[in-house]
């Protein structure tokens, strides 16, 4: 494959996982809320893709704040209260996200834990 066409659909990917899938429209938002109001109902069918997406959505989130980190030049040790920050919002409040961007909320546990 053209390196062209996998830039392309590695931007495609970020957008996504980034914006595209905490729209209020987006179908996955629909699909967590199922699973939320009907946990006894969830199978592994209907689990698999969202546990999937959200490991994609961890690992793009370690990256970007990996980059994010390097380019502010913040200690290792602000690095990981940082990423820990990020697994907790990802993994229990991950509806923060509606309508937002995932840099948003980056770069917001980077402003909370410099803060404190």
């Amino acid at each position: 494959m053209p390196l062209s066409l996998v830039s392309h659909f590695r931007e495609i990917e970020l957008r996504i996982v980034t914006e595209q899938a905490w729209t209020l429209d987006s179908p996955l938002l629909a699909h967590i809320e199922a699973i939320k109001q009907h946990p006894e109902q969830s199978d592994d069918a209907m689990m698999q893709p969202v546990n999937m997406f959200f490991k994609r959505v961890i690992t793009v989130t370690a990256e970007k704040v990996q980059d994010l980190c390097e380019h502010l030049k913040l200690e290792p040790s602000v690095v990981e209260k940082v990423w820990t920050v990020m697994k907790m919002q990802l993994s229990s409040e991950p509806q923060l996200l509606v309508n937002r961007q995932l840099d948003q909320m980056i770069m917001c546990a980077i402003y909370g834990v410099c803060k404190v």
